[in-house]
């Protein structure tokens, strides 16, 4: 497991599910509740860094273009003040500066419901990327009504 000192206590970036199995272990009481196990600390420098830790760490479940799109807009609206921050998220998440502009300005365009819609899986961010791809400000001016449509349409 790899773990982040958090003040008093330990949070987890990778091995939630080594986790949750050693508490079915304890549970089960095949495991004694202060067994000591092996974690890997990390120390992160800020905000950016611990994200992207994060991000590349839990690779078991591939993220979708919605969650990508998430978390780079979350670190945008971090790092928004700073020049060229769309090339300082890309490069430490190892991503192309092509990708993460394309996430970062789709979501900027998404009305409240269309991220609901994506969220709830009713379509998807790829959708909104297509929409989006080569387009100007306007394009997506109605897509929460377009993401509507087509999940009505699903």
């Amino acid at each position: 497991m790899t773990v982040e000192k958090d003040g008093e206590r330990y949070s987890i970036i990778s091995g939630h599910r080594r986790y949750a199995a050693l508490k079915t272990l304890i549970e089960a009481g095949k495991l004694e509740p202060d067994a000591g196990i092996d974690c890997i600390v990390k120390t992160y420098s800020d905000e950016l860094e611990r994200t992207a830790g994060n991000l590349l760490a839990n690779d078991g479940q591939p993220l979708t273009a919605d969650e990508w799109a998430a978390e780079i807009a979350r670190l945008a609206e971090i790092l928004k003040h700073e020049k060229g921050f769309i090339s300082q998220i890309a490069t430490t998440l190892g991503k192309s500066e092509n990708y993460v502009s394309r996430l970062y300005s789709t979501s900027e365009k998404l009305n409240d419901k269309a991220k609901i819609l994506i969220k709830e899986g009713k379509v998807g961010m790829n959708l909104a990327l297509l929409i989006n791809k080569g387009s100007k400000d306007e394009a997506l001016t109605s897509l929460g009504v377009q993401l509507a449509a087509a999940a009505k349409a699903k």
